[in-house]
C-alpha cells in the first residue's frame, strides 16, 4: 500500500510539473507537421515531418488529432488579430508540443506542429495513456526515495533552459516561414486552372514548401 501511495504522488508530481511549466522551456524547437486549411478546413497541403523510424501512420494520426484539437482555439483568436501572424502563438501547448497558426485574409489557416524533441512520443504516451505504465516500472525498477526521484525530475528540468534569443529566432524563422508559404499560397489560388479550397497537388508548391523548411527551420 505505501508503494502504491508513492507511486500514485510521483506520477501526479510529474504530470503538475509538465502542466505548470514555462510556456517556453525547450531545448530546440522542431517542426513536426505543417498543414494548409481551407475555409470549410478541408485540409489543401500537408508536410510530415519525421525525424525518426518510428511507424509513420500512428506519428501522423497523433500530429493530425492535436492539430485538430487546436482549432477551436484558433476560431476564438483569429478575428482578434488585424495581422496574419496569431498574436497569441503558440496558440495551444501539448506537454513538448506547441502549436503556431497563420490565418490569410482569405481565412485559410496554416498550422505548425513544433516539439522539443526528435519525435512526439512523450506527447504520445501521456495521451494514449503508456506514459502511467513506463512511469511505474522505471519507479519500481528504482527502487529508491523520494529525493532520488525529484533530484532526477529537477535535473531534467533544469537541463532545459533555453535564452530568450533563442526562443526569439526559432519565432521569428518560423513566421518568416508562414510568410514566404502564404505568399507561394496566393500564386496558386491566383492560377485560373485552381479550384478554390481543394488540394494542392502541384509538385512545384510541396517542393517549394519543403526548400523553405530547410532554409528557416532546420
Amino acid at each position: 500500500t505505501t508503494l502504491s501511495v508513492f507511486l500514485s504522488r510521483q506520477l501526479i508530481s510529474q504530470f503538475s510539473l509538465s502542466l505548470a511549466s514555462p510556456l517556453f522551456t525547450l531545448t530546440q524547437m522542431l517542426l513536426q507537421y505543417f498543414v494548409i486549411l481551407g475555409r470549410n478546413d478541408t485540409p489543401l497541403y500537408e508536410l510530415d515531418i519525421n525525424y525518426t523510424n518510428s511507424a509513420k501512420k500512428s506519428s501522423t494520426q497523433l500530429k493530425q488529432f492535436l492539430l485538430h484539437a487546436s482549432l477551436d482555439t484558433l476560431d476564438q483568436l483569429q478575428y482578434a488579430n488585424v495581422q496574419c501572424y496569431i498574436k497569441s502563438n503558440p496558440i495551444e501547448r501539448y506537454h513538448e508540443s506547441c502549436i503556431y497558426a497563420y490565418v490569410t485574409h482569405g481565412y485559410a489557416r496554416m498550422l505548425a506542429l513544433c516539439s522539443d524533441s526528435s519525435d512526439t512520443s512523450r506527447t504520445e504516451q501521456m495521451i494514449f495513456g503508456t506514459q502511467h505504465s513506463s512511469s511505474v516500472e522505471s519507479l519500481t525498477s528504482m527502487g529508491g526515495t523520494s529525493s532520488n526521484a525529484q533530484s532526477s525530475t529537477g535535473s531534467s528540468s533544469s537541463a532545459k533552459s533555453p535564452s530568450n534569443s533563442d526562443r526569439r529566432r526559432f519565432e521569428d524563422a518560423l513566421k518568416a516561414f508562414f510568410n514566404e508559404v502564404h505568399a507561394s499560397y496566393v500564386g496558386v489560388v491566383m492560377n485560373p486552372f485552381y479550384e478554390m479550397d481543394t488540394p494542392i497537388v502541384t509538385n512545384h508548391f510541396d517542393q517549394h514548401v519543403r526548400n523553405l523548411y530547410q532554409k528557416y527551420l532546420r
